[in-house]
């Protein structure tokens, strides 16, 4: 008989079989093997569940996960990163409710976790500790009591996301965060993203993602030792804003190594195009600079030394205006520039040191390319 008239299941021990799955990163591949047979459906279904992403999806979609996981509570451990997002609380099923707690409480191995809701009350996150947390991501939420309660019993938490602007008051609870000592909220806390209001002072953070003040990043000089990743998001980027912030944050935190400036708001038909100095022109003077990016909706770029733009809205343009970034520095391994070229289209460029080339694709993915929660 061949050697193939057995299926591979038959042939190779599980404990092989999971090393070799282990290296399979399509969802879809897994999917496929689960199946193929009963052997590889109980070796890929736990990894199916590790990452699980239910942001954006319908409520029908995070019941059938909520029914499975709490029907199968082995699936439940293997949880180790999930995204959720809910609708407001008038619209959720009361019911709902208890049985997507019931299910996060048996996640008890989860470390990454992000929900998101188009309702600001934060009593949707659960009233018990998940034991490993280090990520957690909630941009929608209000500073309340009940979030800074949740903070509280997660001591274990390295990485943070907070609603980036509130007109809210902001509690007395975490006025004391926000100048507390480590010892006393959050003591592995190294990653924070929110507002410039709501910055822990005296954590030793090595990333931050922040709104700036105007073209100044001086404000967060009290990190300047400790401060490697920096994200600097601005709706609407002015005139010189970008060259004076990449300045401001040259002399102010030393220790940078990546180093991101993001335009969120589109570029409207009726607005016209302002000019700004070509990276090239203030990249070189970091001197540990690791990655650059740069997203730019309403502003171009001058030409070194000459009153011409880059023809970014071309192909041949934004490939010399990453290239000439990357150039400029010996430590720079990577160089991200996007830009919006029309209403409806935008592009993204990569340079890497070492390629023949750069990458042109179609878009603007900050999320792919921010070193903030790599």
């Amino acid at each position: 008989m061949s050697s193939t008239a057995h299926p591979p299941s038959q042939r190779f021990p599980n404990e092989v079989l999971s090393l070799i799955f282990e290296d399979v990163s399509s969802t879809e591949t897994l999917w496929a093997l689960c199946r193929t047979s009963r052997t590889l459906f109980v070796i890929a279904q736990p990894m199916l569940y590790r990452c699980v992403r239910l942001d954006g999806r319908r409520m029908s979609t995070v019941r059938n996960w909520s029914r499975t996981v709490s029907k199968y509570e082995y699936l439940a451990k293997c949880v180790q990163s999930l995204s959720l997002t809910l609708p407001e609380l008038a619209l959720l099923d009361p019911r709902d409710v208890p049985k997507i707690f019931t299910t996060l409480r048996k996640c008890v191995n989860l470390e990454e976790f992000e929900i998101t809701s188009s309702s600001t009350t934060p009593c949707l996150l659960p009233d018990v500790p998940f034991p490993r947390l280090t990520k957690l991501r909630t941009p929608h939420f209000r500073l309340d009591n009940d979030l800074h309660q949740f903070l509280r019993s997660h001591p274990t938490i390295r990485m943070l996301e907070l609603l980036k602007r509130t007109l809210d008051p902001v509690p007395d609870d975490w006025l004391t965060f926000f100048n507390s000592s480590p010892t006393e909220l959050l003591p592995e806390l190294t990653a924070f993203s929110g507002s410039r209001l709501t910055l822990p002072l005296n954590h030793g953070l090595q990333r931050i993602a922040v709104d700036p003040v105007l073209d100044d990043v001086g404000f967060l000089h009290g990190y300047a030792a400790t401060l490697t990743t920096l994200n600097l998001v601005v709706p609407r980027l002015d005139a010189s804003q970008a060259s004076s912030l990449a300045y401001s944050a040259f002399h102010s935190l030393p220790a940078l190594i990546h180093f991101a400036i993001v335009e969120t708001k589109a570029r409207l038909l009726t607005e016209e195009l302002a000019v700004d100095l070509p990276p090239s022109s203030f990249i070189g003077a970091f001197t540990s600079l690791e990655t650059f990016t740069l997203m730019s909706r309403t502003i171009d770029f001058l030409l070194p030394g000459r009153r011409e733009r880059y023809a970014c809205d071309t192909e041949e343009g934004m490939h010399d205006l990453a290239l000439g970034t990357l150039n400029v520095s010996a430590t720079l391994n990577r160089v991200v520039i996007g830009y919006q070229v029309s209403l409806n289209k935008e592009r993204t460029c990569t340079a890497t040191r070492g390629a023949a080339s750069t990458r042109l694709e179609k878009g603007m993915d900050f999320e792919a390319v921010s070193m903030f929660w790599v």
